[in-house]
């Protein structure tokens, strides 16, 4: 299923936007390494959405991460953090 991967940084008011033709881990890290590029930095903490291919398994607390992602954060010097409640506010917010 074709889908656009949507990346923010609200704190810096910078946004990204991809298509990509499936919502794969491989096609959901290929857009995260194309966002990654343009930003031209990797943050200290990112935070997807419940994207099945990012979360396998949702927890407020610690949520179980894909372990292609895992290995991408350890990669990038980063990681992935759960998405908090509604009304908070985030690092980053990651969409696909």
């Amino acid at each position: 299923m074709p889908g656009i991967g949507s990346l923010f940084t609200p704190y810096s008011d910078y946004s990204f936007a991809m298509a990509v033709k499936s919502q794969c881990v491989e096609d959901f890290l290929y857009a995260l390494g194309c966002y990654l590029a343009e930003f031209g930095g990797v943050p200290k903490v990112l935070v997807p959405d419940n994207l099945k291919s990012a979360i396998t398994k949702a927890n407020r607390d610690e949520p179980d991460i894909n372990s292609a992602l895992e290995d991408f954060a350890n990669h990038s010097f980063t990681f992935f953090k759960s998405k908090p409640p509604r009304g908070s506010t985030s690092p980053e917010y990651l969409t696909l």
